[in-house]
């Protein structure tokens, strides 16, 4: 409240006080605005002074056949039967470490899991698909 009081006060005075001020606009003022000011001065000096580093990732990803098999280059499932070209969605494996900043590391991990030929998954997690209509008159739902 003391904020647009205070704002609809100073503009008043000084497009009295000064000529050409009546083009300028308003004279904002408001409790929120100095630490707000100060969060978006701080964000600026951290892009300013972003030094950007290179970095590496690995990325895995798995195709299965209508059956529930695993689809390998040589067109044949794990069993030695020969799969169609209709095969699943593709599955994209993530792990916790996304970045690595050191070219050597991330291909001596990358011929180790070429080497290993198999993997562990050790979580799997999953996301809703449905998304439900909002309830009537709630505008947060529809502003995500």
């Amino acid at each position: 409240r003391v904020g647009a009081a205070f704002t609809r006060f100073q503009t008043l005075r000084l497009q009295k006080k000064f000529d050409g001020f009546q083009e300028r606009g308003v004279v904002s003022y408001g409790p929120c605005q100095f630490p707000t000011l100060g969060f978006v001065v701080e964000r600026w000096a951290r892009i300013q002074t972003f030094v950007p580093e290179t970095f590496w990732t690995l990325e895995m990803t798995i195709r299965l056949n209508a059956d529930g098999s695993v689809a390998n280059d040589s067109g044949q499932n794990q069993n030695g039967n020969v799969y169609s070209n209709q095969q699943g969605r593709p599955i994209h494996l993530n792990w916790k470490r996304v970045r690595l900043y050191d070219r050597p590391t991330t291909t001596a991990i990358y011929d180790a899991c070429l080497e290993a030929g198999e993997a562990v998954v050790t979580s799997l997690t999953g996301r809703p698909k449905n998304k439900w209509r909002p309830i009537p008159l709630a505008t947060v739902e529809l502003q995500k």
